[in-house]
C-alpha cells in the first residue's frame, strides 16, 4: 500500500530491510504505480541519491533529529501533505501526538517537519529566519505550507516590454557553456532555479524535472502551483531542446538524465510572456548571446550579422598579417639567395680572370690585372 493512503502509527516497529526507491517515490507521489515508477526509474537517480543521503544523515548517531527516524520523517512528509492548508503549528501538535511514546525535543520537531516539507517539494524551508540568504523559504509558526510555497512563487515584476519580447531560438544551455564560457551548477532547490551569477559565469539549474512533472500529474494533493510547476518545465525545455546533439552531449557530460522524459508535453515557447516568473532570469540569459562569443566562436559571422565590423575587423588584420608574415620571409629568401648569387658571381670572376693571366704576355698587356 503507498504511503499517504492510510494513516500509520509512529512508534511502529522500525523495518530492518533497507528503504526501497518505491518507497521513497511513494512518500513524496502516493499515486505513483509500481509499473509506472519502473518504466522511468533512470528518471528518478539524482533525486533518490539525495533524499537517501538526507535520511541517512537522520540516522545516523549525530543526527539533531534525534530519536526521530528516517521511517518516521518519510510519514511526516505525509502529515505535512495531509494538513496543507493547517498552520504549522497545528502540523507540530499532530506530528508530536503520533510520535509518542517518542519525547523529541521542540527543535527536533520542528526540524523534521522543514525537512519533511523540503524533501517533498524540493525546497530549502526553514522555521528559523536566515537573513539574507537567498533561495530559503521561512515557514512562519501561523502559516500554512501552501500559503508559504504560493507567496514564495508569485508572479515576477517583468515589464510589458519583457513580456512582449521573445528569446533567440539559440538561447541553450550549451550554447551558454561552449561559447560563452559558463559554468552550470546543479541545484535541488528549485527556488534558486535560473539564478544567474554573470560575473563569475555561473548558471543555476533545477535539476529534478520528474518531480515537477509529478507535481504537475498530482495537482490535487501537492503545493506547488500548477502554472510553476509547467513553467519551469517550459524554462528546461527552453535551455535544453530536445533532439538537440550539443545539448544531449553536455547532459550525457553532467549525468544528467532528465532529457530522457522529453518535453513533458509541453512545447518550447520562445516568448517571454509565457515565462511569468523566470521571465526576469530568461531574459538576462537571451542578453548573453548579445555577448561576443569566446573562444573560435567570437570569430564567426552571425546570422544576423550584428557583429559584421568585428568580424571584418578580425579577418582583415589576420589576413594583413599573414601576407606581412609571407612577405618578411619572401624578403629574407631573396637576400639569401642574392647573397649566394653575389658569391657565385665572385667565384666566377676570379677564375675567369686566373684563366686570363695563365695566357703568355698576359702580365704585359694585362698588367692592371695580373701581377
Amino acid at each position: 500500500m503507498a504511503l499517504g493512503c492510510f494513516k500509520p502509527s509512529y512508534n511502529e516497529p522500525r523495518v530492518a530491510h533497507p528503504r526501497s526507491d518505491l518507497q521513497l517515490a511513494q512518500a513524496l507521489w502516493p499515486g505513483i504505480s509500481p509499473e509506472g515508477f519502473r518504466a522511468e526509474v533512470g528518471m528518478y537517480t539524482s533525486l533518490l541519491e539525495r533524499i537517501n543521503a538526507k535520511l541517512d544523515v537522520v540516522d545516523s548517531d549525530s543526527s539533531d533529529l534525534h530519536p526521530i527516524t528516517s521511517e518516521d520523517l518519510l510519514r511526516v512528509i505525509d502529515d505535512v501533505r495531509r494538513l496543507k492548508r493547517s498552520p504549522r503549528t497545528e502540523i507540530l501538535g499532530e506530528v508530536k501526538n503520533s510520535l509518542s511514546p517518542k519525547t523529541p525535543s521542540d527543535d527536533s520537531l520542528s526540524k523534521a517537519i522543514d525537512v519533511a516539507a523540503g524533501l517533498w517539494l524540493t525546497l530549502d524551508i526553514r522555521s528559523s529566519p536566515l537573513a539574507g540568504l537567498s533561495g530559503v523559504l521561512h515557514w512562519a509558526d501561523d502559516q500554512s505550507i501552501i500559503s508559504l510555497v504560493n507567496a514564495s512563487f508569485q508572479t515576477g515584476s517583468a515589464t510589458e516590454d519583457v513580456r512582449k519580447g521573445s528569446v533567440k531560438n539559440n538561447l541553450t544551455v550549451a550554447n551558454l557553456v561552449s561559447n560563452h564560457d559558463f559554468r552550470i551548477l546543479w541545484t535541488h532547490n528549485l527556488a534558486d532555479h535560473l539564478t544567474l551569477d554573470i560575473d563569475s559565469r555561473v548558471l543555476t539549474v533545477y535539476e529534478h524535472k520528474i518531480c515537477l512533472r509529478n507535481h504537475r500529474r498530482s495537482s490535487e494533493s501537492t503545493v506547488l502551483p500548477l502554472a510553476i510547476a509547467e513553467e519551469a518545465i517550459d524554462t528546461l525545455n527552453l535551455l535544453f531542446p530536445r533532439h538537440h546533439h550539443p545539448t544531449q552531449s553536455l547532459l550525457r557530460k553532467h549525468g544528467k538524465s532528465f532529457g530522457g522524459l522529453g518535453t513533458c508535453g509541453q512545447s518550447r515557447t520562445m516568448e517571454l510572456r509565457k515565462y511569468p516568473f523566470w521571465g526576469e532570469r530568461v531574459e538576462a540569459l537571451s542578453k548573453v548571446l548579445d555577448e561576443v562569443p569566446v573562444g573560435a566562436h567570437q570569430f564567426m559571422l552571425k546570422r544576423d550579422g550584428k557583429n559584421a565590423l568585428q568580424f571584418a575587423t578580425f579577418w582583415i588584420a589576420t589576413a594583413i598579417g599573414i601576407l606581412t608574415i609571407i612577405s618578411f620571409v619572401t624578403g629574407v629568401i631573396s637576400a639569401v639567395y642574392a647573397q649566394k648569387a653575389y658569391d657565385l658571381a665572385l667565384l666566377q670572376y676570379h677564375l675567369s680572370l686566373a684563366q686570363a693571366c695563365s695566357v703568355p704576355d698576359a702580365a704585359t698587356q694585362l698588367s692592371r690585372f695580373c701581377s
